[in-house]
């Protein structure tokens, strides 16, 4: 089957990740090792999204009041580069920007409270294909983050608190097998990426005081599991989809002077995130295809963090890829409504929403 109509696919199924739960903002796109010949590939997502919700009563004169808009527009990036050595073995280097966060309260008692996540990652995969329906990949993933935050006094009862824990490079892995048959394009992957822990080398203070401490604060980046699927089902027309899990309970911020004035995090997550998507690829002509698709992550009910106050999604998109010489150009574009939450406070987050925008274009050579 045409190989437009997988490249399609595999935009469609990383766009939505740009708001997944946790932290994730992109996936490791293995699925380049699986297009045929030597490619390079650039890809690009641009999210608005639209995050608000209302004071609870416990804040007394502000309860009901709007929160206001706390989540920034942002984007992510990838890079790929795959290689054929020969007839089984292929290599690739992925760069991405797989985890971050973005957000800023203007309002009430929130109002000054800050934080950003950002991180890069660089993956080196190698892939052997021992028999013409089975292979098996691999290699190291290197992970760099960083965060700081800024909470206000209101919601501290005293002095205003400002953290920063600095850029930390740390590796981990990725591993994974595929079973196929090209004749009707049915590829099955099972993809498993290891957990990565950052000790970062953190600074913390509550302004206006003597508080203050420069250490060490340990953040763990969770595991995740993927399993990608494609078939086509009848002539020129690919059904795709996903199912993810990731170990997002892991993570837990506790830098040492915050925990020891409040005894709380700065910031965790309760539950693990599963993940869902499904879709349909279709080619119009040799130069020209469709495809549609929906996501779908299921609603824990935890208590959320006021800094990302989501609890669940879903998703609708389409797009096209365009074929011209030894280029592709795929575009796609997605709605996404965000489940509601409610945050330790009571304040609850209702009726968020994003748009999500990607483009990708790849060379053979």
């Amino acid at each position: 089957m045409n190989n437009t109509i997988i490249a399609a696919g595999l935009l469609a199924s990383s766009a939505t990740t740009a708001l997944a739960g946790g932290l994730d903002r992109s996936r490791t796109d293995v699925g380049l090792l699986f297009e045929e010949g030597n490619r390079l590939k650039f890809s690009y997502t641009l999210v608005a999204p639209g995050i608000s919700g209302k004071f609870s009563p416990v804040f007394g004169p502000a309860a009901g009041t709007s929160t206001g808009d706390m989540a920034e527009t942002f984007s992510s990036f990838s890079v790929g580069l795959k290689q054929e050595l020969n007839d089984t073995w292929s290599i690739a280097l992925l760069v991405d920007t797989p985890y971050g966060a973005d957000a800023s309260y203007h309002r009430g008692p929130y109002n000054g409270l800050q934080a950003t996540w950002n991180s890069e990652s660089v993956t080196f995969l190698g892939m052997y294909r021992f028999a013409e329906r089975f292979s098996v990949y691999g290699g190291p993933r290197i992970l760099r983050s960083r965060a700081d935050i800024t909470i206000p006094a209101t919601l501290l009862g005293g002095a205003q608190y400002q953290g920063k824990i600095d850029n930390e490079t740390d590796i981990g892995a990725v591993v994974g097998a595929a079973y196929e048959i090209p004749s009707i394009a049915l590829r099955v992957a099972l993809t498993y990426q290891t957990e990565i822990e950052h000790n970062f080398d953190s600074s913390e203070r509550f302004v206006g005081t003597p508080l203050t401490l420069e250490g060490k604060t340990k953040v763990k980046l969770p595991q995740a599991v993927t399993l990608d699927f494609q078939s086509g089902v009848m002539a020129d027309t690919l059904v795709f989809g996903s199912v993810r899990w990731s170990d997002w309970s892991t993570y837990d911020v506790r830098p040492d002077l915050f925990l020891g004035q409040t005894g709380q995090s700065v910031a965790a997550i309760e539950d693990d995130v599963w993940s869902f998507s499904l879709g349909v690829a279709r080619r119009l002509n040799d130069s020209f295809s469709v495809f549609v698709r929906g996501g779908y992550e299921p609603s824990t009910g935890a208590v959320v963090s006021r800094l990302a106050p989501t609890d669940g999604r879903w998703s609708a998109g389409f797009g096209g890829t365009y074929t011209v010489g030894n280029a592709k150009w795929t575009a796609g574009l997605e709605y996404i409504d965000i489940g509601s939450a409610e945050d330790s406070t009571g304040t609850k987050f209702r009726g968020g929403d994003a748009v999500a925008a990607g483009v990708s274009v790849s060379f053979g050579f």
